[in-house]
Formats: structure tokens, C-alpha cells, sequence
């Protein structure tokens, strides 16, 4: 198991000499996989270890049982040991968030925060391959654009997931008897990727027994395609764009080279250009951009459309300009 991860997190480019890792220990089978796995393998890649449990307020009855397993943990391991209370449920009223999505914002921020004040220049988070195939399978089903079908990262600015490489049923059978926190919200089906994890991935091996490997190398495929095409957008719009009247905040774009490029190619630099403004990318769906799309491509298309977080694009003097709805009066 320990060479297994040594591999991974050298085939990547996780970790090298010198770096200070944070792991993200929630207590539960691969948090605790990953925090030890990592102090198995510190002084072959001369690396330092320490760890976060963040008590999030949702289930108090367990919060202080989890912190004390990770805590006894961190002394066992002999590594720091960092953790902080939070108040999910306030924050997602407060901020008009659904309880997943503020877990995460908090979780990922407490784990920044202390990075930071701690010394750490990376954190490392317990994705397993489970997990990947999981959100492949289930971005493919929410009908998901190459972008949600390459998965989950390996490594996303300073975030690791070393243990992407292992399953599920592998890192039960490593954490043995030690103990670890369960969490019952994952036994229900209150949750789409609880009833894909319950209910479709316990009969994946019947199909094929390699069918988790199979789904996350598919993932990690598209994923390397999907960043040759951003890259060839991201350079399109740089060498094309112009900005409206001075203004920063008006992407403008010639139509007559928009129309030399394949549809699908098309939808990625208006894709870009959207986020370049400010766009939240997880919100744009397949509509707003076959809508932006047609307003290039169709002989007499509408005047503009409405894309999210108040994001318009209008064709004007033989350009599309992709704007936020603010600076309607600069147009």
C-alpha cells in the first residue's frame, strides 16, 4: 500500500523535498489511511506531516468522539494536531447556502487558514478512487461537459489527493482494526451520490472487475484532452479579444473569427470568456452556451442572452460581447 502511494504521489508531482503537508482528518477510514500512509513515506521524500479536523456542527452528539480519534491519532503518529469548531448551518442561512456546499466553503477555508498560519504549502485531501468514479459517473449523468467527465484532480494548486489511487475495500483492509469515525449520513439515500455509492457501485466488479480503475483512468484521459483544449481556447481569446470602449469588464469578440471555429471549440472560448468576466463555470449549463453559441452561427439569432451570476452576451457591430449586466450602459 505504502510503494502504491509512493508511486502515485511521485507520478504526479505531489511532493518534493522540503515541503510541509496539512492533512485533512476528518477521522472517518481515508482520512486516517492518508494521515498514516503520508508518515509512512515523510522521510523517503523529506517531507513534514501534520493534521486538521475541522467539528463542523452537524452531528454535536459525535463532533467531540471524532476530534478525540483524530487527536489520539496525531499523538500516536507524533505529527501537530490543529482543529476548530464551526457553525455550518448558521453560516448557510446566512449566506444562502445549501448544507453540503457551506460544509465544503468552511471546511476547505479553515484548512487554508491554518495552512497558512502553520507553514504548510501543501494540504492534503482523502479522495479515494471510489470518490472519482463516483463524480465521473454522476457529472455524466447531471449531463456534464469534458470539464465535470475528467473527475477529480490529483492535484489542484496546492491541494493533493494521495490516495486517489486506492479503493475504497483497500483502504478499509489497510485501516484494519484501528478505529475510525463512521458517518451514518453516508448509509442513507438522502443524497445522489449516496444512492449511486449504495445502490449502482456495489455491482460495477460484476460488469467488470476493474470498473472503478477503468472509469477513473477514462476521467484522467479526458482530463488531459480537456486541458489541451482550454489551453488552445485560453490562447484563441488572448490573441482575438478586445476590450469595449476601454472597458476591462466587456470582453468583445470578432465574429468573423468566431465563425471559422468548429461548434464545440466555439462554446469553450465563449465558456472562457464568461469566467474571464467572472462567471461562476459551474453554473453555466449546456443551454447557455448552445444559446451564445447560435447567436454566432445563426442568421437571425436573438438580441442578446441571459447566462448566470448576471452575465450577458450580445452581438453588436460584428462582435459578441460577453459583459456583466452592470455595464448595460456602456454598451
Amino acid at each position: 500500500m505504502k510503494d502504491k502511494v509512493l508511486s502515485f504521489v511521485r507520478e504526479h508531482g505531489m511532493l518534493k523535498a522540503g515541503d510541509r503537508v496539512l492533512c485533512a482528518l476528518s477521522a472517518g477510514a481515508d482520512s486516517v489511511a492518508m494521515t498514516c500512509l503520508l508518515c509512512e513515506i515523510k522521510n523517503i521524500l523529506k517531507i513534514e506531516v501534520s493534521a486538521a479536523h475541522f467539528s463542523h456542527g452537524l452531528r454535536p452528539e459525535e463532533a467531540e468522539h471524532e476530534k478525540q480519534i483524530a487527536q489520539n491519532l496525531c499523538a500516536e503518529l507524533g505529527i501537530p494536531f490543529y482543529h476548530e469548531y464551526g457553525d455550518t448551518i448558521s453560516y448557510c442561512e446566512a449566506n444562502k447556502k445549501g448544507t453540503e456546499e457551506g460544509a465544503r466553503e468552511l471546511r476547505y477555508d479553515f484548512l487554508a487558514r491554518t495552512a497558512k498560519e502553520s507553514g504548510c504549502n501543501k494540504i492534503a485531501t482523502a479522495h479515494n478512487l471510489n470518490d472519482n468514479a463516483e463524480t465521473v459517473l454522476l457529472n455524466l449523468l447531471r449531463g456534464s461537459g469534458l470539464r465535470g467527465l475528467g473527475g477529480i484532480p490529483p492535484v489542484r494548486d496546492n491541494i493533493i489527493r494521495p490516495v486517489m489511487c486506492l479503493s475504497r475495500a483497500m483502504i478499509e483492509e489497510y485501516v484494519g482494526s484501528r478505529e475510525v469515525a463512521v458517518d451514518k449520513s453516508n448509509f442513507t439515500e438522502d443524497y445522489t451520490r449516496n444512492k449511486l455509492r449504495l445502490n449502482v457501485f456495489p455491482i460495477l466488479p460484476e460488469i467488470n472487475e476493474n470498473a472503478l480503475a477503468n472509469i477513473a483512468n477514462a476521467g484522467m484521459r479526458i482530463r488531459e484532452e480537456n486541458s489541451f483544449i482550454e489551453q488552445a481556447a485560453a490562447d484563441f481569446l488572448i490573441k482575438n479579444h478586445s476590450v469595449w470602449n476601454g472597458d476591462e469588464n466587456i470582453l468583445a469578440l470578432d465574429i468573423k473569427e468566431l465563425k471559422k471555429q468548429e461548434k464545440g471549440f466555439l462554446k469553450r472560448i465563449i465558456q472562457l470568456g464568461y469566467e474571464k468576466i467572472g462567471g461562476d463555470m459551474g453554473k453555466l449549463s449546456s443551454v447557455h452556451l448552445d444559446a451564445a453559441a447560435d447567436l454566432v452561427y445563426n442568421k437571425f439569432p436573438p438580441k442578446y442572452i441571459m447566462m448566470p451570476d448576471g452575465i450577458n452576451a450580445k452581438l453588436k457591430n460584428k462582435k459578441l460581447l460577453i459583459y456583466n449586466r452592470e455595464r448595460e450602459d456602456k454598451i
